[in-house]
């Protein structure tokens, strides 16, 4: 896959196992390309150009229940209402049939008149529990859980993250890294300042000047 932007030098090579990172130095610059590509993510017009915008995902809140947002929870839904009709037909069926005998039973001691829908869908039930993905309270942890939503429920192939080093160490970095290259998802960052490069990482840094450099491990190690 690709990312370029039409004021962008040269297009970034997406791919799993090497962690592009963009540092941008202006914080107005930093904040145009970012908004600009999440507006993209969402259907709205910009310069960005990519390969396909279902395959991208963009995380910018690390303190929002980004594990459990609208929707990771539809497409969670949709695969256990798959499973419901696949293996736990009769199991949903006998519930159903449950829940219309207390109905029956409360229209019977009600002080006005009841009426119900006899069937539900299965999503309406996971919505009645609050199901949802167990969430982890360490931000590394949470983070490798939704590498491992995004390729399995939402079947992103590389997410964006936005000053991701401002909250994670180097270590953790690393984990999460090998985390996103067993799940075959690439990892693009955009960060306002370059202090360290891993050796996962591919970088390019857009200074003040509004010049692009690529910068090499060698130069920081």
């Amino acid at each position: 896959m690709m990312l370029s932007h039409i004021e962008f030098e040269e297009p970034f090579k997406i791919e799993t196992g090497v962690v592009n990172v963009l540092v941008i130095e202006k914080p107005s610059l930093m904040y145009k390309y970012v908004s600009e590509l999440n507006g993209q993510l969402n259907g709205e017009e910009g310069n960005f150009i990519l390969d396909n915008v279902k395959d991208f995902y963009m995380l910018t809140n690390y303190f929002a229940s980004f594990i459990n947002d609208k929707k990771v929870l539809n497409k969670l839904y949709q695969k256990l209402s798959e499973l419901v009709a696949g293996d736990f037909v009769q199991e949903y069926a006998e519930i159903q049939s449950k829940i219309c005998i207390l109905f029956d039973k409360l229209n019977a001691e009600s002080y006005v008149p009841l009426t119900y829908m006899a069937e539900a869908l299965p999503t309406e039930l996971f919505k009645s529990y609050c199901v949802k993905v167990e969430e982890d309270t360490k931000l590394l942890d949470r983070l490798i859980s939704f590498v491992t939503i995004a390729a399995t429920l939402l079947k992103i192939k590389c997410l964006f993250f936005v000053n991701l080093k401002s909250f994670l160490d180097s270590e953790e970095l690393v984990k999460l890294y090998k985390a996103a290259e067993l799940e075959e998802v690439a990892l693009f960052l955009f960060e306002n300042k370059c202090e360290e490069v891993l050796k996962e990482e591919k970088v390019r840094i857009i200074d003040k000047d509004l010049c692009e450099i690529a910068i090499e491990r060698k130069d920081y190690v």
